[in-house]
């Protein structure tokens, strides 16, 4: 995924790309328990990647604390993300999306 964004011309920081992605994606194999689907976006300088599953329930950010040893997947995606959401997806499910210039 790296060598593709450099290739299409972003210029944005792809490490932060690449640990958002990580995050939303474990979110949606840990969570959801379905199928999922992912979909980068590249339009001017701005990738948003958007992350799809068969689950309804919500992505939410937590403040991690010290000796926390998961659930702060959603505080990264929102500390680092230009900007992140989630949507309900038709015939049930939920996206989670990010995007970063």
């Amino acid at each position: 995924m790296a060598g593709v964004l450099q290739e299409a011309g972003f210029s944005g920081d792809v490490d932060t790309v690449l640990l958002l992605v990580s995050e939303v994606v474990t979110n949606a194999v840990r969570h959801a328990g379905s199928e999922l689907t992912v979909l980068v976006e590249l339009v001017d300088d701005e990738v948003t990647v958007t992350v799809a599953d068969e689950s309804d329930d919500v992505a939410m950010v937590k403040e991690p604390t010290t000796d926390a040893t998961t659930g702060r997947g959603m505080f990264i995606v929102e500390q680092l993300a230009t900007r992140w959401g989630l949507r309900p997806t038709p015939g049930g499910g939920k996206a989670v999306w990010f995007s970063c210039c």
